[in-house]
C-alpha cells in the first residue's frame, strides 16, 4: 500500500487491506476487503460499489482469533476476486 492507503487504514482502524478493481467487459467496480481487530478476535470485512464512489454495500465475510488467520481468509476472498477479473488497485 502506499502511504495515502497506510493513513486511511490508521484513521478507520482498518489493521490490513486490500483494494481490488473490474473493468473487463464494461464493468466499472471496487471490492475492498480488510481486518478490524474485534475485541480478542479479528473480523474480515468485505465491501463494494463502483469505482471512485463511495461503497455502497458491505458483508463481514469471516472472524478468526488470530492476525494471520484473518489475514488468510482475506488473501482467499482475493484470490476468488481475481479469478473473476478483479486486479489490484495499483496506488499513484
Amino acid at each position: 500500500m502506499c502511504k495515502l492507503c497506510d493513513a486511511e487504514c490508521a484513521l478507520t482502524g482498518e489493521m490490513e487491506r486490500v483494494v481490488l478493481e473490474n473493468t473487463e467487459n464494461g464493468h466499472h467496480k471496487q471490492y475492498t476487503v480488510f481486518v478490524e481487530q474485534a475485541g480478542d478476535a479479528f473480523r474480515v470485512v468485505g465491501r463494494w460499489g463502483p469505482i471512485g464512489d463511495k461503497w455502497t454495500k458491505s458483508q463481514n465475510k469471516g472472524l478468526s482469533g488470530s492476525l494471520s488467520g484473518a489475514r488468510g481468509l482475506v488473501y482467499d476472498l482475493v484470490r476468488k476476486k481475481e479469478g473473476r477479473g478483479y486486479k489490484r488497485r495499483v496506488c499513484p
